[in-house]
């Protein structure tokens, strides 16, 4: 900036650098995906990665951290912010609620039948079952389909309950070749 008044020779500088601080509009992501009403349910033992897109030193979370990324295990509130010096802030909030997990037992265990028969599986402690091998079972959304298997399977069943969370489990069918079994009778002679 140069200063002058009516053609006189008088100048001064004076020099600023001006800093533009970067807007970061910060959405917490869980495990990569948004959530549009902020709740996330949390299943009992497991844990989450919270992440927004910031570099490191950009943002700083409730809990401290200014990475990124943070591995959350607990329920609560998780708040990220930025910008809190610049007069550019931005932050975001999501709720983290914990929910009881899935155990899956199997309740048929393992089943012996002979080549041609069917064994019931069972299966308990979810909400939504998934078995597989899928192709030899009458539904395999159920909790005990019908197993036809033509030779020893061993079927694995997924549950899942209304929050998403998941177990797995087996139950083993071993399947006997059919045993035929002639008995040939003496020719005998019967008088007549």
């Amino acid at each position: 900036l140069q200063v002058g008044y009516n053609n006189t020779t008088c100048s001064d500088k004076y020099e600023k650098t001006i800093k533009v601080a970067e807007f970061l509009g910060l959405e917490i992501k869980v495990d990569g995906a948004s959530l549009p009403d902020g709740i996330f349910n949390l299943c009992d033992g497991n844990s989450a990665e919270l992440s927004v897109l910031a570099t490191s030193g950009q943002i700083i979370w409730n809990t401290g951290e200014t990475t990124p990324k943070i591995t959350i295990s607990e329920p609560g509130t998780y708040s990220v912010a930025s910008g809190q010096d610049t007069g550019c802030s931005s932050s975001d909030e999501i709720q983290v609620n914990l929910v009881d997990n899935v155990q899956v037992e199997i309740t048929s265990g393992s089943q012996r039948i002979e080549s041609g028969s069917a064994a019931q599986l069972g299966a308990s402690g979810a909400d939504f079952y998934s078995w597989e091998p899928a192709e030899d079972l009458d539904n395999p959304n159920l909790p005990n389909p019908l197993a036809s298997p033509l030779v020893t399977t061993e079927y694995t069943v997924t549950g899942t309950n209304s929050f998403g969370c998941s177990d797995s489990n087996v139950a083993k069918v071993f399947v006997d070749e059919k045993v035929i079994i002639e008995v040939q009778a003496p020719k005998a002679f019967t008088p007549n």
